[in-house]
This record gives structure tokens, C-alpha cells and sequence, in this order.
């Protein structure tokens, strides 16, 4: 047809933007240094799996975090931070500004928690262009909740 595109070409969908998360455990669970408390420590990857690049790519805790329950975002793409930051349930917390297609952000997220081992999820968002201030927010991409895989082996009480 002189009127066809180039998504008429494609038998499924044609991926112009989008965004997967996963999440795995980076050993297995310690006691932490409270001494009352156990530790995972998680790495959480979010994948542009798009054709262009995204923007304003975060992450959210989608556990219930609280008083035997928390989480800190320790270190970004192998960077620690100077100060770990608190995560919230249901927070967005930012990752990178932008990904390229095909390109991964980490985040390396440690718990302390009473479970044995703490099985938490998270999700991810990113927006299909830059937010421009004054403009309607752009398409906002998400990636379905996910658990940790593989998950942490639990602590080995003796006794």
C-alpha cells in the first residue's frame, strides 16, 4: 500500500519505549550489626527495552516497611553514597536521569528486617521524554512488581 508504515510491518507490537526491573540477592542473609535484625542486600536493575531513550528512570519499594522492616538505597550503578537514603513503601526513588536503548541503572538496596530471608518487591517507572516544566508529563512508563531472582538463601540458625 502507497499509505503503509512502518507498523504495519510488525506482527506484534513495535517497541518504541519500554522498561523491565528485576531484582536479585547479593549473597545470602546475615544477621545485621543491631544484632536484633536481619540483612539482605539486593541489586535492582532497570533495562530500557526500547527503541529510544527514557528519562527520569526510578525505582519503588513495594514492601511494607516498617518498624520490623527497613530498607536503604546504598550505592547507584556501583557508586556507594555517602549517605544511604531511607526507602519509603510506595516511593518513587530516582535512579538515573535518562537510559539509552538497551542500557541498565542499578541500585543496590540493603533491608534489615525480622523475616529469614526478607522477601520484598519492587517495581519501576520512566518516562517516554524528557519532562519539560510547564508541559503535561509525558507518557510514563512502568514495569510490572517483581521478587527477588534468585531469591537469598536464609540465615543458618545452629541450635
Amino acid at each position: 500500500s502507497t499509505t503503509a508504515q512502518l507498523k504495519d510491518f510488525v506482527v506484534d507490537r513495535f517497541p518504541l519505549c519500554g522498561i523491565n526491573v528485576a531484582k536479585s540477592c547479593n549473597g545470602a542473609t546475615e544477621v545485621a550489626p543491631s544484632g536484633d535484625r536481619y540483612r539482605n542486600t539486593y541489586t535492582v536493575s532497570v533495562t530500557n527495552v526500547g527503541a529510544g531513550t527514557v528519562h527520569g528512570v526510578s525505582f519503588t519499594e513495594e514492601a511494607v516497611l516498617d518498624g520490623n522492616h527497613s530498607c536503604r538505597l546504598t550505592a547507584i550503578n556501583g557508586t556507594p553514597l555517602a549517605n544511604p537514603k531511607v526507602l519509603m513503601q510506595g516511593v518513587a526513588e530516582p535512579l538515573v536521569a535518562s537510559l539509552a536503548k538497551d542500557a541498565s541503572a542499578t541500585a543496590t538496596v540493603q533491608c534489615d528486617t525480622i523475616d529469614n530471608p526478607f522477601d520484598n518487591e519492587v517495581s519501576a517507572n520512566a518516562y517516554a521524554a524528557a519532562p519539560v516544566q510547564g508541559q503535561p508529563l509525558p507518557l510514563l512508563l512502568t514495569a510490572d512488581i517483581v521478587g527477588t531472582t534468585p531469591q537469598c538463601d536464609p540465615f543458618q540458625v545452629l541450635g
